[in-house]
This record gives structure tokens, C-alpha cells and sequence, in this order.
């Protein structure tokens, strides 16, 4: 059940994050990052925080434990933690039945944390090829630079948020 729960506001928080960046102006660029950066890591905290929260009522003390760890909230976030970023600093063991939760909590750790470096990468992408244009309008001798440039940005926009637009577009890039 956490598993699912983290997996679905994983994709519930990049359609918000997607939807909250298109609507981003690209006139300050780093404005753009740092929503993706700090988007990122509330939705991976969040889910280490319900991770811990399912292990402090999974553990009993006597079928499944946390050895090392005092019970509280904390230590169990803690624990969450070292196991979703698959860090394994060994300084508390599971045992028990929560052994099992705990590879699933891996696994699902680094399965999220591989997705939102892709996003990142794919976001990333968008923001230099977009760079990249108004750039090359800027060289054209020519070129009214300030109004070409604020129509690359708006054709941009909209290709972001227009799916057959943008399938187009990701076509002729591969």
C-alpha cells in the first residue's frame, strides 16, 4: 500500500511540477531549476516520511523490530532515510517480517530517484534547447533580437504544453 501511494504522488507531483514549469517565464532561468530541484526533493522526503510512518506501525517489538532504534517517529524516518536512498549505513537492522518492507522500500527508493533524474534530464534538455535557440537568433546580424527572442520563448511554452506539438518535436530529436 505505500508503495502504491508513493508511486502515484510521484506521478501525480511531476504532472504538477510539468504543469508549474511550462507556465514558468524563461526570463529568469534559474527560476525554472530550482522549482524542478526543490519539487523533487519535497516529493522524495514525503515519501520517506511514509515510509517511516508504515514502519513505526508495522514494528511490534517482538515479531518485527528495529534493532538500534528507540521506537520514536524520528529514528524510523531516519531508518527510511538510509533504506529509499539504498545508503545502508548498517547502524539499524530490521528484523523480522519488516525485512521484507525494507528491500521494497530499496527498490522503490531507487526506482523514484532514477525516474526523477530522468525527468531532470528531460527538463534539462527543453531549457538548453531553448537557450540554445535564442542564441542562435541573437548572432543573426539582422535579427531583432528582443522580439524574436521573446517569440521563441512563447513558441516554447506552447510546444510544452501542446502533446502533439511536443511528440513532434521529440520525434525529430531522436
Amino acid at each position: 500500500m505505500i508503495v502504491l501511494s508513493c508511486v502515484l504522488l510521484h506521478y501525480e507531483g511531476f504532472t504538477w511540477l510539468t504543469g508549474a514549469l511550462t507556465r514558468l517565464h524563461t526570463r529568469i532561468r534559474r527560476r525554472r531549476i530550482l522549482v524542478l530541484i526543490f519539487g523533487l526533493l519535497a516529493l522524495h522526503i514525503a515519501e520517506i516520511w511514509m515510509f517511516g510512518f508504515g514502519y513505526l506501525l508495522l514494528v511490534d517489538g517482538q515479531m518485527s523490530d528495529v534493532h538500534g532504534a528507540n521506537g520514536g517517529l524520528l529514528d524510523f524516518v531516519y531508518f527510511s532515510a538510509v533504506v529509499y536512498s539504498t545508503l545502508g549505513l548498517g547502524d539499524l537492522i530490521p528484523s523480522g517480517a519488516i525485512r521484507f518492507m525494507t528491500g521494497t522500500e530499496a527498490l522503490t527508493g531507487f526506482l523514484l530517484i532514477t525516474w526523477s533524474a530522468s525527468f531532470t534530464f528531460l527538463e534539462m534538455q527543453k531549457f538548453w534547447r531553448l537557450e540554445d535557440r535564442v542564441q542562435e537568433v541573437a548572432r543573426e546580424p539582422t535579427a531583432p533580437v528582443p522580439r524574436v527572442a521573446s517569440r521563441l520563448r512563447r513558441a516554447a511554452r506552447h510546444t510544452d504544453s501542446h502533446p502533439p506539438l511536443l511528440a513532434q518535436r521529440q520525434q525529430r530529436s531522436s
